[in-house]
């Protein structure tokens, strides 16, 4: 599937809300469609220096997002992206919790079937990596709650 990219200001199809996190490349926001209500991330990138050197960059992890969204149910999903002036900006699922997160709150270790769900998780998308020759030094382990 090809993400679609918008040469627009994402400002003009989100709302901003709250921070959420920082990466190495950009900070991340929960956000709100404007036209759906539907609640989104985005991260927001800062094109610094050579923009053809940080294209090629973002453009590699866009392929390996997009082959991890849409072959493993436990990976974010990525709906857009936006590239206007010095910003570029990738739109993706929203994630209610992260594995650190449910570690700190976790009172008393985990079931077996807890362990279970996790270590597949993990496993369907190393299979996934492993399939399409990805190494990737930056997981982050996040979890949608149903």
């Amino acid at each position: 599937m090809e993400i679609k990219e918008i040469t627009d200001h994402y400002k003009k199809y989100y709302e901003k809300k709250d921070k959420i996190g920082k990466g190495q490349y950009g900070k991340i926001y929960k956000v709100i469609n404007k036209k759906t209500k539907e609640i989104r991330a985005i991260k927001i990138m800062d094109i610094d220096g050579d923009e053809e050197e940080f294209m090629n960059h973002i453009n590699n992890e866009l392929k390996i997002m997009e082959i991890c969204s849409y072959q493993n149910i436990n990976s974010v999903k990525l709906y857009e992206c936006f590239h206007y002036k010095n910003k570029f900006a990738i739109v993706m699922e929203f994630c209610d919790d992260n594995l650190q997160n449910i570690l700190n709150k976790k009172k008393e270790g985990f079931a077996c079937e807890e362990i279970y769900n996790i270590m597949s998780q993990l496993n369907n998308t190393f299979k996934i990596m492993n399939k399409n020759t990805i190494v990737h030094r930056d997981l982050n382990l996040i979890f949608i709650l149903i």
